[in-house]
């Protein structure tokens, strides 16, 4: 299933030339708790992040990718904010990200909701909560 997944993602950036003419953010973000991004659990910490068309990746401060997805969707915001940020949708104890928004940009890229987090939200009925960490 994860090799289909990932098929599929490159396929898509491949088969879309609009895709390469979009801009690449790179940021640098603290984030203070542990979350997760698709099947991976991240710990707190410094993160390296990149999007790039549908492609979001999360690197360490040492420059190892810990995090990939490569299915993404686009999003827009009426005006652009000076710093980037994260968004994170807290169920409980447990956070995950959501998205991803460049400085000075009117886009980003937000993550399917995986099994784990619909499973949370629906027991949740509607309490989820938003954290947000700045980038730069």
């Amino acid at each position: 299933m994860k090799k289909l997944i990932i098929a599929m993602g490159l396929l898509a950036s491949g088969a879309c030339p609009c895709i390469f003419a979009q801009e690449t953010v790179s940021m640098k973000a603290r984030v203070p708790f542990a979350f997760r991004m698709g099947d991976e659990t991240l710990p707190s910490g410094t993160y390296l992040i990149q999007a790039s068309g549908s492609l979001i990746t999360l690197r360490t401060e040492a420059g190892k990718a810990v995090a990939v997805s490569f299915l993404s969707i686009p999003e827009s915001r009426n005006k652009p904010e000076s710093n980037g940020k994260l968004l994170f949708n807290r169920y409980g104890n447990e956070c995950f990200l959501e998205s991803v928004w460049g400085p000075d940009s009117l886009s980003g890229r937000s993550l399917p909701k995986t099994q784990r987090e619909k499973e949370l939200a629906s027991r949740a009925a509607g309490t989820v909560q938003v954290a947000t960490v700045g980038a730069k």
